[in-house]
Order: C-alpha cells, then sequence, then structure tokens
C-alpha cells in the first residue's frame, strides 16, 4: 500500500503509544510482562535488558585506542606521544593530573573562575583510594583504558592552556558524578539502571575525547583523523557530542539523586517503626537486670559441668570433619543447580520478552486500524461535500450566460506565473535550514500557543496578526516567521475540505520585480484561487470596461475579483490565507496601498454572506507600524523577545504532524463551541514524533 492511497497508514503508527504502555502499564495485567528489557528503535522491538554489553564495550573501546594511537603519532608534545593509553592506569592517576592541569590554569589568571571552581569542587571531597570504575564497569581493561584517556585529556590541558577551559567543561563534571556513583553502588549493588548509566556515560565519554582530538592536531593530521572520527560520529559537532556527555552526566546523577531520596525515606520509615520497639528494649533491659543474678548461680552450674566437656569435644571434631566433606559435596551440587536456575531464569526473560513484543504488536495493529478508519470517514465526508458540488452544479440551467473573460485568460491578464507560489515556498523552506536553532524554536513557540490554535482549529472566520518582535530580522527577507508558514502552508496542503493561498512579502521586493508590492501580492493570490479544481463563475465581469480594469490592475477591483471569487467557495469550506513579511511592504511608496488589502482581506472575515470560513493570517518578523492599526486589538499576537530559548531545531515534520493533530482535534470536535475547538499544549510532545 502506498502513500498514494487516501487510507494509507504508515507501518510505524501508533509505535510511540503502544511502546509506552508497555513499558508503563503492561506489568499491571501480569508479571510476565515486567521483565526488563529495552526497546530496539531500529528493529521496533523489545530486547532483553542486560546488564552490560561487553561487545559494544570492547568495540568502543578498541576503536577508542585506534583514534588515540593516530593523535599521539602526530602530537609535537613529547609526553603525550610517549604517553601508552592502553597501559594500567589508575584513578588516583586521573585526579592528579586534573588538579594539575587546574593549578595551571588558575596559575595563568584565567580560571579562577567558572571552569577551574569546577575542578577545583570535584577534587575537593571525593577523591576516593582504589578506581569507583572498578565496581560500576565489569572488566579492568575498561577501567584502564578510560582512566587512561581522561588523564591523556587533562595533560593536554594542563600543557596547551588555549584549550583548558573547552577540556574543563567538557570533563569537569565527570570525575565527582563517578565517585558518587561508586558510593552509591556499594550502597545499592543490585540497582542496574546506575550500573548501565554509567556504562552509556563511559561510551559517551571515549566519544567525547575522540572528538576533542579533532581541536588538538594540525591541518596534516587532521585529514587522517577524520577519515576514523568522523566516520562513527556521523556529522556531529563537537558541542553537540559534548551536550550528549552532559545528557549522560545529568541522567547518572539523576539516578544518584533517586538513590539518596529513598535512602532518606528508609531512613525516615523505619526509625518511625523503631520508636515502639525502643520502649520495649526498656523494659526488656529491667528484666534483665533483675535476671542477672539468677544467671550468676547458673554460670557456676555450668563452670562445673565445663570439665565434662573435654571427652565431648573430641567427638565433636570427628563430626565436623565428615560435616566438611559433606559441605564440599553439596557445594559441587549447588553448583550444577545455580547453572541449571541461570539457564531457566534466561528463558523466562525471553519468554517474557516475547509476551511483550506479542502485546506491542496487538496494540500497535489497534492504533493503525482506528487511524485507518478515521482517514475513511474523513475521506467519505470530502466524496460527500463533493458530489454535492456536483449535483449543485447539475442543477445550475445549462443556458447561463458565457463570461467576457475564460479563466485562462484571466490568469494571462493578471500576468502572475501559476507556478510562483509553490517556488517561493519551496525556497523559503530551503533558506530557513540557514536560519539559528533558536530562532526556529520561535516558530514552534509561536504553533504551542493558545491563540494560534484557535484561529487554526476555530470553526469560523477569524484574523490573526503575529509580530516576531525580533529587530534584528527586520530586514531580513526570510525570517523565522516565514519559516513559520512556509511549514504551516506545507501541512495545510494536505487538509480537505481546504485550500491554502500565500505571498511572502520579503521575495518580492525588488523594484524591477513586476509581481512585488501589494498589487503583486493581490494578483498572486486571485492566481492560486483560480489554479483550484473549481468551477468558477466569471459572468460577473459584464464589461469591457471592467476587464479593462483588471488588465490595469487596479488595486480596488482587484480586491473585488478576489473577494468574488471566494464567495464562490463551497460552503463551509476552509480558505486559510497566509502573508508574511507585511512590514517589508510599510516602505512610503506602498504604505497606503498595503493598508488598503489587508484592510479589504479582514472585510471578508468579517463577511457573514461567505459560505466559506476564511482564515487571514499576517506575519512580520518585527513589530508592524501602520498594518496593525488595520486589525483587532485582539487578533494581535506579540511574540516575547525570550521566547524559544530551548534552541531546539524546529522541522517540517513536527509542523506537519502538529498541524494535522490540531486539524484532526477540530473536525473530530465538529459541532461544539468555539470555546471547545481548541487544541492545547499538552497534546503535544515536544517535536518527538
Amino acid at each position: 500500500m502506498s502513500s498514494s492511497d487516501p487510507y494509507y497508514v504508515s507501518r510505524d503508527s501508533g509505535q510511540g503509544p503502544a511502546k509506552t504502555w508497555v513499558s508503563n502499564q503492561s506489568s499491571t495485567l501480569h508479571r510476565a510482562f515486567a521483565t526488563p528489557s529495552r526497546f530496539n528503535d531500529q528493529r521496533a522491538e523489545f530486547n532483553p535488558k542486560k546488564r552490560s554489553d561487553d561487545n559494544s564495550l570492547r568495540s568502543h573501546t578498541d576503536h577508542f585506542c585506534q583514534v588515540m594511537d593516530i593523535y599521539q603519532r602526530n602530537a609535537k608534545e613529547k609526553p603525550i606521544v610517549n604517553f601508552d593509553v592502553r597501559g594500567t592506569h589508575s584513578w588516583d592517576e586521573v585526579m592528579r593530573v586534573a588538579k594539575n592541569a587546574e593549578e595551571k590554569y588558575i596559575a595563568d589568571g584565567k580560571g579562577a573562575r567558572g571552569a577551574g571552581r569546577k575542578v577545583i569542587r570535584t577534587m575537593g571531597d571525593y577523591a576516593p583510594a582504589g578506581n569507583p570504575w572498578l565496581g560500576l564497569i565489569p572488566n579492568g581493561d575498561y577501567t584502564s583504558v578510560i582512566c587512561g584517556g581522561l588523564k591523556l585529556i587533562f595533560s593536554v590541558a594542563a600543557r596547551l592552556s588555549e584549550r583548558r577551559i573547552q577540556i574543563f567543561e567538557a570533563f569537569g563534571d565527570v570525575p565527582e558524578t563517578i565517585q558518587m556513583a561508586q558510593r552509591y553502588r556499594e550502597t545499592f549493588p543490585s540497582d542496574t539502571r546506575l550500573c548501565d548509566l554509567t556504562t552509556e556515560l563511559y561510551l559517551s565519554i571515549l566519544t567525547a575525547i575522540e572528538a576533542m582530538t579533532l581541536w588538538l592536531v594540525d591541518k596534516s593530521a587532521l585529514k587522517q583523523l577524520k577519515a576514523i572520527v568522523l566516520g562513527s560520529l556521523a556529522d556531529r559537532s563537537l558541542d553537540d557530542i559534548t551536550k550528549l556527555m552532559e545528557k549522560q552526566l545529568k541522567s547518572l546523577q539523576g539516578q544518584i539523586d533517586y538513590l539518596r531520596d529513598s535512602v532518606v525515606a528508609q531512613i525516615g520509615a523505619a526509625t518511625e517503626r523503631m520508636e515502639p520497639k525502643l520502649d520495649i528494649l526498656d523494659s526488656t533491659t529491667k528484666s534483665i537486670k533483675a535476671d542477672t543474678g539468677h544467671t550468676q548461680v547458673a554460670v557456676k552450674i555450668i563452670e562445673s559441668g565445663v570439665n565434662d566437656m573435654g571427652v565431648t569435644v573430641e567427638s565433636m571434631k570427628s563430626q565436623v570433619s565428615t560435616l566438611a566433606d559433606n559441605t564440599n559435596t553439596f557445594r559441587d551440587s549447588y553448583d550444577k543447580h545455580a547453572m541449571t536456575i541461570e539457564a531457566g531464569i534466561d528463558e523466562l526473560r525471553q519468554n517474557g520478552v516475547q509476551a511483550q513484543n506479542g502485546l506491542l504488536h496487538v496494540l500497535q495493529e489497534h492504533y493503525r486500524k482506528a487511524e485507518w478508519n478515521q482517514k475513511k470517514l474523513q475521506y467519505a465526508e470530502t466524496e460527500i461535500l463533493h458530489l454535492k458540488v456536483e449535483l449543485e452544479r447539475a442543477r445550475t440551467p445549462t443556458n447561463a450566460p458565457k463570461p467576457l473573460v475564460s479563466r485562462e485568460q484571466l490568469v494571462d491578464l493578471l500576468l502572475i506565473d501559476p507556478a510562483m507560489a509553490g517556488h517561493d515556498n519551496e525556497m523559503t523552506v530551503r533558506r530557513g535550514q540557514a536560519i539559528s536553532p533558536a530562532s526556529q524554536s520561535r516558530a514552534q513557540w509561536l504553533m504551542r500557543t493558545s491563540m494560534f490554535q484557535t484561529w487554526l482549529t476555530s470553526g469560523r472566520a477569524q484574523s490573526l496578526l503575529v509580530e516576531g518582535n525580533v529587530t534584528a530580522e527586520a530586514l531580513d527577507r526570510i525570517s523565522s516567521m516565514s519559516v513559520c508558514c512556509a511549514m504551516l502552508v506545507n501541512s495545510l496542503a494536505e487538509v480537505e475540505p481546504a485550500f491554502t493561498v500565500h505571498f511572502y512579502c520579503g521575495l518580492h521586493t525588488a523594484s524591477n520585480d513586476s509581481t512585488s508590492g501589494p498589487g503583486g501580492l493581490i494578483r498572486s493570490l486571485i492566481t492560486q484561487l483560480l489554479s483550484f479544481s473549481i468551477s468558477f463563475d466569471l459572468t460577473f465581469i459584464k464589461s469591457r470596461k471592467h476587464r479593462d480594469q483588471l488588465s490595469r490592475h487596479e488595486l480596488d477591483h482587484l480586491c473585488v475579483l478576489f473577494q468574488s471569487l471566494v464567495k464562490q467557495l463551497p460552503i463551509d469550506t476552509v480558505l486559510f490565507c497566509v502573508i508574511d513579511g507585511v512590514s517589508l511592504y510599510e516602505k512610503y511608496e506602498w504604505q497606503q496601498d498595503t493598508c488598503f488589502v489587508i484592510r479589504k482581506l479582514r472585510e471578508m472575515v468579517e463577511d457573514d454572506d461567505l459560505g466559506a470560513v476564511f482564515k487571514l493570517l499576517v506575519t512580520s518578523p518585527c513589530t508592524t507600524r501602520y498594518v496593525k492599526g488595520q486589525l483587532a486589538a485582539e487578533d494581535r499576537l506579540i511574540i516575547p523577545r525570550d521566547a524559544g530559548t530551548d534552541k531546539q531545531v524546529f522541522t517540517e515534520r513536527q509542523a506537519v504532524m502538529q498541524t494535522r493533530r490540531a486539524m484532526s482535534s477540530r473536525q473530530s470536535s465538529h459541532g461544539q463551541s468555539d470555546e471547545d475547538e481548541g487544541y492545547g499544549e499538552e497534546d503535544f510532545d515536544d517535536g518527538n514524533f
């Protein structure tokens, strides 16, 4: 089944909620579903959860040593060249080298604050003897390699002053977190998550050190090093890799905090349980004191019987020897039974995971079937609407007067390429990739606001002016608001029954562009409207004078033409009109005409005679000067300057999914009041689709 099928449902549809339910809720059905497991995203199934993956550790460790060999061969400092990362290294050595790098950093007068202080805190209170990795990573060779890698990177920090702050920022929190993890590992030896998180941190530290080497070699060695390093890092930047390591550190710290809190809770509960027992102990102590006198008499009697025990002791020695032989036999039998039990446990674990995967497939199939039924219902509703239009068209008398201008002739006299709108949208999406993640996240912030959701999903006509409030983007042809509009237009293309017309002012500002200015804006909207598969009646163009006025592109007549065409759209059809970068059309020569066009579009929103639902969205990268006066104050949304500070990249897929969800909510709640038709922020999952 292909995506051209109107009922098409992708194979991974419903996988997210099904996986979440199996992971968090299925254990309440039967204890078999509580089997520890991990979800494999590539194979879309649960696999048995192991305490460590020795193959992964071995391959990452070998790859790390290979990268370090290349780096050392190209290093200029003799101590670094002679350093043996595969040798025996201890945690105490790591601490000493890090402390030395810190002292040199502070001595240079550059690091008394910031990263230097972070290392001081790390070194100060948690410097245990021995190696804390030994209790967390199962193989001693791995612990020595990670200690060697950290020694090497801190040695570089001690020798290269210009790289110290980057190294401290990336690795400054590692010693403290690892040492705290070891302390809690001793307290909670059965906590597998603590061990798993430490193993993941081990791999991310090796990856981060590999990426750091790219900063430390000259150009002659960079190509050789990139060939092996970048092949495994899949085009990730050093900042992304260090952030991944920081994320692993935070996860490990979170588990430590959880364990610490659980200990505090257990101590509190135990204290409450001990209080009545202390009262009993006090009364028991008094009773013991009273019985002490009787005990002294009994002791004398026992002393008299000790002499008779000598013979008995010799007999017991013989019995102990026999018991020792029986113990050895029992131990051998126990070992055999233990191996049998372990094999049985592995089989039970595998059966539990199979049960989880079976439940996952059943739930996912139900999700996919529900989505298929929903699409089938939507498709049927669309077909019914089309049949109504055809029926109405069939009832129209065939002797209708012939229009003075055909649809093709009208498009020709507008002098707008019908493909221009599509090209503009593609160009905006493509150029938007160069916009910073912080700016892109402002678009995501906008699409989550209740005001935007109400505009998008309500069943009534509505206007919305969105002002980006970013002075730095005031003159940009493509802004973060432009990217938001382009993603919205693409996502609305799949919504039925709905149509979209759009115009990007920033792409049409040149003096030699015949499509620039307010006149080009309204002509583009009309051309897009004429491209829809709708039979428009053009007989309202009744005279040559009217036709000539349109040919001269007189603005007031173009606005009337657009309104006349919109009135012919099928009833309850939604028409989205998106105009981006309107502040660029507020220059002196375009100011009045721009305000005129926006005012006419707003009047269409307020026109009760329109059968279609007309939704107008006007955006600007900064605050508008004149256009804001053409719309009601309650239809104006100003994005705060600090909005979207999470710097997450907002993808077109996220925009499509969010719009699809919102529109599905509007269709499913058809017939409710407008106040009930919004879509709340809790219905979005931060872009993880």
